[in-house]
């Protein structure tokens, strides 16, 4: 769906507590997103992105969190694209720079599970700035791929 003020509108879910900051050169609006944390108004059936910091990602795969997380990484199979942004690099998983028990290699070898089984990809940004900034420039060249379409079938 086109917006009046021809930006793309990015949806942030109402849990996330702290979001992302996104440039002006998009809008964003707070909602109820059923799965993952971000996605793009008028392709929120088509996108879902979800956000996890260092610490999130080590409680979402080496805890009692595990089955839930991954039950969500299930459902994210129904999108034709997909997304884990984690705000670290893999050299902070390695380097165990957490307060977790839980082994690098059984934190690592979960994303690659997740991608191998389920077909979601881990994209690893150095900050949550940074990983805004990729989500923004992503989101936005969907929603301009959408703009296009719509104009061609006009």
């Amino acid at each position: 769906m086109p917006q009046p003020d021809g930006k793309p509108l990015i949806l942030v879910d109402l849990r996330e507590k702290i979001p992302w900051v996104f440039s002006p050169a998009v809008d964003v609006q707070r909602a109820t997103i059923g799965t993952a944390d971000y996605t793009l108004a008028g392709m929120s059936s088509e996108i879902c992105i979800e956000r996890k910091s260092k610490n999130d990602l080590i409680m979402s795969v080496a805890s009692k969190e595990r089955e839930r997380f991954f039950d969500s990484c299930r459902r994210m199979m129904d999108y034709e694209h997909r997304l884990i942004v984690v705000e670290c690099y893999p050299s902070d998983i390695w380097g165990a720079s957490y307060r977790s028990q839980a082994s690098p290699l059984s934190v690592m070898a979960s994303t690659w599970a997740i991608w191998t089984d389920y077909k979601v990809p881990t994209l690893w940004c150095e900050n949550a700035r940074d990983a805004a900034r990729q989500v923004e420039w992503m989101l936005t060249r969907f929603w301009k791929r959408m703009q296009l379409k719509m104009k061609e079938s006009a």
